[in-house]
């Protein structure tokens, strides 16, 4: 029975991934093969900008589709005309969410964990009187790079200007405010590298 209703459940995602890529088609967003959306995702993209989704990427939004839980579907925003966010193959996503002013470049084989954050800009200026006056003219951003096969842990925040570096992982909760380099294992925040992967490793 079990394996009867998880039958149903898949041939279900594949038919609303179906009517995603065309609704998402219609706003400009481009889509590679085999994208599976597991519940309704929030993808916004603006005039001159770019959405780009490689091949067999997969986007839980259902609240309890991940173990983990939810806080929210995913969310894929361009926040002004010309920013980019471009997402590489085999990326899995859950309940998390990546806003770009700038640019946003995540490789292939990145796994990002339940309710991250991967944001290119500070979203409102430093400056007091700036920020009272609500202008967004001085709201810095910074591109973000993700190299292939990261693994972002629950909960992480990926800040403006960061790169992080082939096969890393970072840790559950973690802040990352610079760039974080191949292979290791970082943690905190702000995140640092706690060691190379395959260091004491059993």
């Amino acid at each position: 029975m079990f394996n009867f209703l998880k039958y149903i459940s898949s041939g279900y995602h594949r038919l609303l991934s179906k009517f995603y890529r065309v609704l998402f088609s219609l706003i400009g967003v481009s889509l590679g093969e085999k994208v599976l959306f597991i519940g309704a995702p929030h993808i916004l993209l603006r005039k001159r900008g770019a959405i780009i989704i490689g091949d067999n990427c997969k986007f839980i939004s259902g609240e309890t589709a991940n173990p983990i839980g939810l806080n929210h579907k995913c969310i894929i925003r361009s926040l002004l005309p010309e920013a980019k966010i471009l997402i590489g193959k085999n990326v899995g996503m859950s309940g998390s969410t990546i806003l770009a002013r700038q640019s946003i470049r995540i490789g292939d084989d990145v796994l990002i964990g339940a309710n991250c954050l991967i944001t290119d800009s500070d979203h409102h200026p430093i400056d007091p009187v700036s920020r009272l006056s609500n202008s967004g003219s001085d709201i810095k951003s910074h591109a973000i790079e993700i190299g292939s096969n990261v693994w972002l842990g629950g909960g992480v925040m990926v800040l403006k200007g960061v790169k992080i570096g082939d096969n890393t992982v970072v840790g559950a909760g973690s802040v990352v405010t610079s760039t974080l380099p191949a292979n290791v294992i970082a943690a905190g925040n702000p995140a640092k590298v706690i060691r190379r992967i395959g260091e004491y490793d059993e």
